[in-house]
């Protein structure tokens, strides 16, 4: 099951388009906003594809500041843009960090996972003490009408 979930992340990211157009934008602006309701102190950004929001947060964050994507290729782009990061090119079924966070941030990941419930509960197990929330800035509606037309046209 995780072999085929990985290559399923890898397919998946080689079509991603979160730094293209307006989603480049939208994805931008839910940093803008998130990073009013951040807590100081760590970050764990999970699944940042290209690094659209981390363009946004590190700079708030640079101190320690992870990245988990299933995707090498995002992971190490973001790296050499942002040396400090730490990285981890994980699954986040498989991902343990050795310490919590401040902060956790998913966005456009939970839709990609099998079981969205049990990475939040790891999630939440992920924050520190005091921590903020785990913040989830945008994902789509499996049950919108959208969404429905969507697979209606496939």
């Amino acid at each position: 099951m995780i072999i085929n979930e990985k290559e399923r992340v890898l397919e998946c990211s080689q079509n991603a388009q979160y730094a293209a157009g307006v989603q480049f934008q939208v994805t931008q602006y839910c940093g803008e906003i998130f990073k009013r309701y951040m807590c100081q102190g760590s970050v764990l950004e999970m699944g940042p594809a290209e690094g659209a929001m981390t363009d946004i947060l590190y700079p708030f964050f640079k101190e320690d500041y992870t990245i988990v994507d299933g995707a090498d290729f995002f992971v190490e782009a973001i790296k050499r843009r942002y040396p400090m990061i730490q990285g981890h090119s994980k699954l986040f079924e498989e991902y343990v960090p050795s310490r919590t966070f401040n902060n956790i941030i998913l966005g456009h990941v939970l839709e990609h996972v099998e079981n969205p419930i049990d990475i939040l509960k790891k999630c939440g197990s992920w924050l520190s003490p005091g921590g903020g929330a785990v913040r989830v800035p945008a994902g789509p509606i499996g049950h919108s009408f959208h969404r429905q037309a969507a697979v209606d046209l496939v």
